[in-house]
């Protein structure tokens, strides 16, 4: 493979592209199912200036495959200094933004979508079914483009068209209540990922199925490609949760959920009882428990970070969200999801660092003591006894 390229457009507030936007130093970080950032430096020209007004935004490519699309959030401060080499008295300006997807994490999942703030009333919104269509119809719902006139915040503020649902992942449950609508999307999210992708004029919203490239994506040492990585092997904190919640009666339900597959291994059980407070449907109780013994799991493979090269190269042999292998000593082999990728680069130098990581899922770390890790889990138990009280 010949040398990669990088490349940075502007984009207006109509999403129209406007060519070329001159650049000097890029910083990325795409995440996963999560809200990518940029990072630019750019030469302060009058031409630049005009496009990184309110409203504007960038498009960034690698070997023409659109990384990142996605508004610019912030822009400044302008400086000037010999010592940058900013001879022709033009300056630089630094800007940032965050992807397309923030349109979707700026909003939140209301009760009834059909109705203003001041209409909503003591319910929530609840939607089950595949995980796609379940995350689709809260989507679509909320800040898609064939919602209520209630909802939209202006006339020409952003919104997203919801791809074709597909139908795709488990069976999910899940009653929404004025939380953040991204949080929504993950709790729903059955192993699925969410994106915006930016096409025309138009934003839209789909979900991604991670796919299985262990087998010809490989990292090691001996590879070269494999740069560091921590691993552990760590019992769960639970094998059995027995989750109990109410109905609209009071009616007290109690249902198990099992790690049998981690139970059988470490030869042992451990039980915890979690309390969901009230729920409209008892299925609900499904994702609850899920929940409950992922958050038990220790993963493996606490971080790895990779080398992209050119026998095993992102954008062409790998994607964010696909599971990849990890082989960090002869006879040791993890396949593990590659949730985030950074990449940084300079115009004058021409270089170009591409870095992805596997380790924490998105919001947590892999230094978290497991007193942090309770208290995130109680948060998220409050959080759900408010939304159902």
């Amino acid at each position: 493979m010949g040398t990669r390229r990088i490349q940075v457009y502007s984009r207006d507030p109509d999403l129209v592209n406007r060519g070329p936007l001159p650049w000097r130093n890029l910083t990325l970080d795409l995440l996963w199912s999560g809200v990518s950032s940029f990072g630019l430096t750019l030469t302060a020209s009058e031409r630049v200036r005009s496009r990184i007004a309110p409203g504007w935004g960038v498009i960034v490519t690698l070997d023409d495959r659109v990384l990142l699309a996605g508004q610019i959030e912030e822009s400044g401060p302008r400086e000037w200094s010999v010592e940058a080499g900013d001879l022709a008295g033009e300056g630089r300006v630094d800007v940032s933004g965050a992807d397309d997807l923030a349109v979707v994490a700026g909003e939140l999942a209301y009760p009834d979508p059909s109705l203003a703030a001041t209409g909503q009333g003591e319910g929530s919104d609840r939607r089950s079914g595949a995980a796609e269509s379940v995350i689709k119809g809260f989507v679509g719902a909320n800040i898609g483009a064939s919602r209520t006139s209630a909802r939209r915040g202006g006339t020409r503020t952003r919104e997203v068209e919801v791809a074709p649902d597909l139908g795709r992942g488990p069976q999910v449950a899940y009653s929404a209540r004025f939380e953040p609508l991204m949080d929504v999307v993950r709790s729903c999210s059955g192993g699925l990922g969410a994106r915006v992708t930016w096409s025309g004029d138009r934003l839209v919203f789909d979900v991604a199925e991670p796919v299985d490239r262990s087998a010809s994506a490989r990292f090691s040492r001996e590879l070269g490609n494999l740069r560091s990585m921590r691993w552990q092997q760590a019992m769960p904190t639970a094998t059995h949760v027995l989750v109990t919640a109410e109905d609209q009666d009071e009616n007290t339900f109690v249902r198990e959920y099992a790690d049998v597959e981690a139970a059988e291994r470490w030869r042992t059980s451990a039980r915890v009882i979690h309390s969901a407070g009230r729920v409209e449907e008892v299925d609900e109780l499904d994702a609850v428990g899920a929940e409950q013994l992922a958050d038990a799991r220790r993963a493996p493979v606490l971080e790895a970070r990779l080398v992209d090269t050119s026998r095993c190269a992102f954008g062409r042999d790998y994607f964010l969200g696909d599971t990849v292998a990890l082989e960090p000593v002869p006879g040791v082999r993890f396949t593990d999801p590659v949730t985030e990728v950074r990449i940084s680069a300079d115009a004058d130098s021409g270089a170009l660092e591409i870095t992805p990581t596997i380790g924490a899922p998105l919001g947590d770390s892999a230094d978290d003591t497991e007193q942090e890790r309770l208290l995130r889990r109680a948060l998220r138990r409050i959080a759900a006894l408010e939304r159902k009280s």
